[in-house]
């Protein structure tokens, strides 16, 4: 098979998110870096054989939020389970007793419309009942969304090679609550950093023992994030010591792009 889907991970954002703790996340990355070949994994975070994402995280956006940077930051070929991206809900076995199939694949929520605008006769199941408040018509309408926070994260994954195929490593940070890696491709260097929990994050001090980099100073230029700290100084292993910027807010996304100067 060219790829295969790297179940260890889908499990380890959702215990990342939900106890703000970056453990599962980082041993979880690394395991399938060194296993698996040329990154040649499907990181996702649920499919049709369990509960959805939402349902699991009990409606919290934050999280939903901070699981899809973890999902578009990593390495190999990351999938997203239809209706995933604007936060549909469902569990393998429901009140009504409903085979895990049908209740995972109800019909695409795309508007507030009758049947939530998927056709205008009645489709094979009824449209889940949180369609009027998560569809995709209202949710491209607000750029505070689920959706708009997906729609960048994959628009900055298309446009930076080092996110997409870029060496992985895990970076140390001073708060677990903090995930951090430096994706190295050939003419690219990221950093990417993700609040992974319900509060701001003011002490960020960030280090890593050693890298690919090769030794000197680099400039740091924001590809979504506020103003960052400084310049970023590489050892002679390729590491670092570092305080990126001075605030990441609850669940927030920061990446980071380095060039040597």
């Amino acid at each position: 098979m060219d790829t295969v889907f790297e179940f260890n991970i889908a499990g380890a954002i959702l215990e990342s998110v939900q106890s703000g703790n970056n453990a599962s996340i980082n041993t979880a990355l690394k395991q399938a870096v060194a296993l698996i070949p040329q990154q040649r994994f499907d990181p996702f975070i649920t499919n049709h054989d369990m509960d959805r994402e939402m349902s699991v995280l009990k409606g919290n956006v934050g999280q939903a939020k901070a699981a899809a940077s973890l999902l578009l930051t990593s390495p190999g070929v990351p999938f997203i389970f239809l209706g995933e991206e604007i936060g549909m809900e469902g569990t393998i076995k429901n009140a009504a007793g409903l085979s895990w199939y049908w209740n995972q694949n109800l019909p695409m929520q795309w508007s507030g419309d009758k049947n939530g605008g998927f056709s205008a006769n009645s489709p094979w199941m009824p449209v889940d009942s949180s369609y009027l408040s998560n569809n995709v018509s209202d949710e491209l309408k607000d750029a505070n969304s689920l959706l708009s926070h997906y729609k960048i994260l994959i628009s900055v994954r298309n446009a930076h090679p080092a996110l997409r195929i870029g060496d992985l490593s895990i970076v140390t940070t001073s708060n677990p609550g903090l995930f951090a890696s430096l994706r190295v491709a050939s003419n690219e260097t990221d950093l990417v950093l993700i609040n992974l929990t319900d509060k701001s994050i003011s002490t960020i001090n960030l280090s890593l023992d050693k890298s690919s980099l090769n030794p000197g100073v680099y400039s740091a230029s924001p590809i979504l994030s506020q103003a960052v700290s400084g310049d970023l100084n590489i050892n002679a292993r390729g590491g670092f010591n570092y305080i990126p910027v001075g605030e990441i807010p609850a669940y927030g996304t920061v990446i980071i792009q380095f060039n040597p100067k």
